[in-house]
């Protein structure tokens, strides 16, 4: 059986808002706190910066789907999952370019991964080709719930 190549999901640039976002948290509130009278100003923003960075950016994986699995990596562990175990997937919330994917059982990672998806910087909204394979698991998952349904 032939290989297909990984297709790319998330945002490439995803790991800038992962690992550049600490150290300008950091370049600011030391800005700040130069001039030696503003060190209450500079661990409020600091610490709102730091609480942001851990709920919202570090979160965030490096997705991957290739021959009906999802490759999942967050720079350190690696899973690679079939399309099969997920349980449902949403797209939007408070940035229309965050995906949430819910597994049926525990993975590496958890019940539920979140990623930034790819983007076209020139038309706006999500990258053709990463919509189109979002809409298919999208498919599988009904195609699923419809099965099971029928079963009982």
């Amino acid at each position: 059986m032939k290989k297909t190549k990984a297709i790319l999901l998330s945002n490439p640039i995803a790991w800038i808002m992962k690992y550049l976002t600490p150290i300008i948290i950091l370049f600011i509130t030391s800005g700040i706190y130069t001039n030696g009278k503003n060190i209450q100003i500079s661990l409020i923003i600091a610490l709102f910066g730091i609480v942001y960075w851990l709920f919202f950016f570090l979160p965030l994986k490096e997705v991957k789907f290739e021959d009906d699995f999802l490759i999942i990596s967050n720079d350190i562990r690696k899973d690679k999952i079939h399309i099969n175990e997920i349980d449902n997937l949403t797209t939007g919330g408070w940035s229309m370019y965050l995906t949430r994917i819910y597994f049926k059982s525990q993975t590496k990672f958890g019940k539920k991964i979140v990623f930034a998806t790819q983007i076209d910087l020139f038309g706006g909204g999500i990258n053709e080709k990463a919509k189109s394979i979002l809409l298919q698991i999208k498919e599988n998952i009904e195609i699923q719930k419809n099965q099971t349904s029928d079963i009982k």
